[in-house]
């Protein structure tokens, strides 16, 4: 690691000034023949101060390289959040086109109360688009789909307790007071049409 580097540069060369020093005492050089207590404490702290600063600037440096771990952190954070999302939308538009087809399909084989739950959720998942799709179409279809339906449409699977689960989280949406007039319309047409099963006491 280029921390761990410095600081054995640091360390050596501390090391060597020490020695040198030593050799320069010992060999009496530049003539170190007397040592006042004044020239003792001035060299004492003028050596504190040198480690003081030193021990600032790597402190410096260590928060200077902590910040750069840190806003790389955050970056790959922001990318992780943007992935996830975008995943997310991913999942939701496969939900709405799978939906779709399934409500096709049961309409054609004329089982109207799973063709509505499918187109149901289809435009609950369409709606959690960042740019909803489908939606007058979903719609319109299931107004075709309750015009199909008998007034005596029978709930044979416990799909009508389903559209009720699906509905309260479409009326969650932000975006629910554009279709508010036309879904409810709709809806109150399936539910005077679906004829349910007494619950047994």
């Amino acid at each position: 690691m280029k921390g761990n580097r410095i600081a054995s540069i640091c360390a050596y060369a501390s090391l060597a000034i020490s020695v040198v020093m030593m050799l320069l005492w010992g060999c009496n050089v530049g003539g170190f023949t007397v040592v006042s207590l004044d020239s003792f404490v001035g060299v004492i702290v003028a050596l504190l101060a040198i480690v003081v600063t030193f021990a600032i600037a790597w402190q410096i440096y260590n928060v200077m390289e902590i910040r750069n771990k840190v806003e790389q952190l955050n970056q790959l954070e922001d990318r992780l959040i943007k992935q996830e999302k975008s995943l997310e939308q991913m999942n939701y538009n496969a939900e709405h086109e799978i939906n779709s087809l399934l409500c096709f399909g049961a309409y054609k084989d004329k089982a109207y109360l799973a063709s509505f739950r499918f187109a149901l959720e289809s435009l609950n998942n369409g709606m959690k688009l960042e740019s909803p799709r489908n939606i007058d179409t979903l719609l319109e279809l299931m107004e075709n789909i309750t015009k199909s339906m008998t007034s005596e449409t029978k709930d044979e699977y416990g799909q009508f307790d389903l559209i009720m689960k699906i509905d309260k989280e479409i009326k969650s949406h932000s975006n629910y007071d554009f279709i508010k007039v036309r879904y409810e319309e709709t809806l109150n047409v399936l539910t005077s049409k679906v004829k349910r099963h007494e619950k047994k006491q």
